[in-house]
């Protein structure tokens, strides 16, 4: 009885925090809307989106460790000191055309 009771309040709680975000991307979606009615709203900034060579080129160092390294990407991210493993993990991507031998987990 207790293991169905956990189920169901785990299964409550998914339901609610999606109700939560599906509230709140519509109250994004009515902010943005009313901004951009009243001319306060532009969008993206032309050149906010960094093309992949600028990337590969910034994190030229992580891009050398994943290319010639047998290191995951989440160790490479520590080691090259950057603090963004999201980064890294796009770059994995934009190399993974070149290579399959990158390793993604620890």
């Amino acid at each position: 009885m207790t293991v169905s009771l956990c189920q169901n309040l785990k299964t409550s709680k998914i339901i609610c925090n999606e109700m939560e975000n599906n509230l709140r991307k519509e109250r994004q979606r009515e902010g943005i809307q009313i901004a951009k009615l009243q001319r306060k709203y532009a969008g993206r900034k032309v050149g906010a989106v960094a093309n992949k060579e600028k990337i590969l080129q910034k994190y030229s160092d992580v891009v050398d460790l994943l290319e010639k390294s047998e290191l995951s990407i989440r160790r490479i991210a520590d080691i090259s000191q950057t603090g963004v493993l999201i980064q890294s993990e796009k770059l994995a991507k934009y190399l993974n055309n070149k290579s399959s031998s990158i390793k993604t987990h620890k």
